[in-house]
This record gives structure tokens, sequence and C-alpha cells, in this order.
């Protein structure tokens, strides 16, 4: 017949067939019997109806039908079932698809929204915490009462933490957003790396931190203020996450061969508790966290600016057995040019 009379023959059916029986099976009707005035009146002389099923649902209905006066075959019913059956497997997974599609869409505009939030903030805070800075600056070059030489030193040490953290979130952003851009100049790693040591150290006073040499110094190409920014997520990490009386090792080794070609390799090792090795790649996601990190203090997104900076570099950062200790090893890899 043609294709208004399939649509109204297979409306009527299921309207008919679905509120009689749900999820009903094949029907065969042959012939069309007088008493179904409203099959008859669409001119058909066999009919075959089959559902489109998944998981106990009806989907939809396939309907072959003709003015032929031979019935359907056994076999007709077993092909049309088969491929309907197919056919409503494709449709259940297409929809399971749509769906993960709307949730990933959901799930990229929340992360863009929690990222436009985090740098409007971050925007926000930086104006009122450099006017504190400022004032504390004012502060320590007009007073020579030793009392306030301290509280003035702690504010500055606490206010220098809050600023690192705030600028720790604004390059988030900046590298999410695709603006995050390097100023290349040829560096000196280890005075770079001093550099971090003397941050950290204002903030953890009792620390001992050692910074060992091995090999050659050579021409290195880097942003200085991105690298500083690496090696001082690094060593105040390992500050945050190991006992107060034990040391920190920072060990410089130049002119080592790996797949990068010839290079510097920084290793920062601690004395804490250690990375689990399942853990060692998810560390460097951004707001990942370990789950023994409750009490202590930080953002989530340290590290993975360590990584995302070196990558940017052209170098790689990753935690690496420690043999004989139970302490984490961070190791940072980075190009030279010889």
């Amino acid at each position: 017949g043609d294709g208004i009379g399939a649509v109204d023959l297979a409306d009527t059916l299921v309207e008919r067939e679905s509120s009689r029986m749900p999820g009903v099976g094949p029907m065969l009707l042959y012939p069309v019997l007088d008493g179904e005035p409203e099959l008859a009146a669409l001119g058909f002389g066999r009919i075959l109806v089959v559902p489109l099923r998944r998981g106990g649902v009806d989907l939809g209905w396939v309907v072959s039908a003709d003015g032929s006066d031979t019935p359907y075959s056994s076999n007709d019913v077993r092909v049309t079932s088969a491929i309907c059956a197919q056919a409503g497997l494709s449709l259940h997974t297409a929809s399971l698809l749509e769906t993960e599609r709307s949730s990933v869409a959901r799930l990229e505009e929340l992360d863009r929204l929690k990222t436009a939030f985090v740098g409007a903030v971050s925007h926000e805070l930086r104006t009122p915490l450099t006017a504190v800075i400022g004032y504390g600056e004012i502060l320590a070059e007009q007073s020579d009462d030793p009392t306030i030489a301290i509280f003035v030193d702690e504010m500055r040490r606490e206010a220098g933490v809050l600023e690192s953290m705030i600028g720790n979130l604004l390059d988030t952003t900046r590298l999410e957003a695709g603006m995050l851009q390097l100023n290349r100049t040829m560096v000196d790693v280890v005075e770079i790396i001093r550099r971090a040591i003397e941050v950290v150290i204002h903030g953890h006073r009792t620390r001992t931190i050692n910074l060992t040499e091995f090999g050659t110094p050579a021409a290195c190409s880097g942003d200085a203020a991105r690298l500083r920014q690496v090696f001082v997520n690094l060593i105040e990490n390992a500050a945050k996450y190991s006992p107060g009386d034990q040391p920190i090792d920072v060990v410089v080794d130049w002119g080592l061969y790996s797949s990068l070609g010839t290079i510097v390799r920084v290793t920062v090792d601690d004395h804490g508790s250690g990375v689990p090795v399942n853990q060692r790649d998810a560390i460097f996601q951004r707001f990942h966290r370990l789950a023994a990190d409750g009490g202590t203090p930080g953002t989530g997104i340290g590290l993975y600016l360590v990584r995302a900076l070196v990558e940017a570099h052209g170098g790689i950062a990753e935690v690496v057995d420690r043999p004989g200790s139970t302490g984490a090893r961070f190791l940072v890899e980075l190009p030279i040019d010889l």
C-alpha cells in the first residue's frame, strides 16, 4: 500500500494492541477479517507487525502490509523479528549515546562556569591582597618596635602564601583558556631553584632544604618566572607532606640523556608517606588530592601547574620510585641546548 496508509495502519494497530496487551509480540493478520473494518478500509490483504523492543520496553513498531492474499511465512516472521531485535538494540544504544552526550555537555558547561568563577574570584582577591602587602611594607619601614616587626613579618608571610595560591588559581584559568604564554630566555636553572628555596624557607623557617648539583651546567631556554613557580610548588609540596624535622633534598643532574635528548634532571625528595603507585598520575590532575590530605591545606592545583608548565617547556614531570625510602620523589626533566 502507499506510505500514508502504512502509517495509518501502524497507528491503528499499535493503539489497539498496546492498550489491550502491553509488550505484545509479533502480530500476523491474514486475511484481514471483516470484523476489522478500520483495517480492511485501508485495502491490505495481509499484515505483519513486529515491535522494536529493548529491555522490555516498546520503542516502536515495524509494519509490513500489502494487498497480497498469500500469508507471510514463518521465515518472514523470524527474519523480520531478528531485524527488529537489532534495530531495537541500535535505537537503545543511540538513546544512551544521546543521554551521554547531553551529560557531557552539561558537565563541560559546569566546568566552564567553575573556571570562570575561580578566575573572577581570584582577580577580586588580588586587589585587596596587594593593599595588605603594601601596608605591611610601610609598617615594616616606619616602625622600630620589635613586636610590631614580628607581627608584620607574620602578616607578610601569610599574605605571600595567599598571593601564591591566587597566582596558581589565575594561571590555571589562563592555561585552560589557552592564554598562558612563556617568555623564553636563556636561564640559570640552579639559580632559579635557589630562589624557589628562599621562597619556601620564608614560610618554613625551621625546615632544612639541601641543594646538590652534579655535572656541568649547560644553556637552558625557558621562562624564569614559570620555572621558579614549578620549583616553588614542588618544594612547597614536599614541605607540607613531610615532618618538619626532616630535610628536603633537591638534586640537579646536568647532561643526562633521555627520550627528550640531552636534559637537566631535577629531583625533589621528601620524607613523608609517599604517593601510592595508583595515584602517581592522578595527583597531577586539576583539583585532585589524596584521600589522606584532608588536614593539609592546599587547593589541589599546585602539581597540576607543575606538570602543565614543565610540559609547556617540552619537559616531563612525574613521581618515581625512591629506593630505600617511603618518601616521595618528584622528578622534572627539561631539555637543554648544547
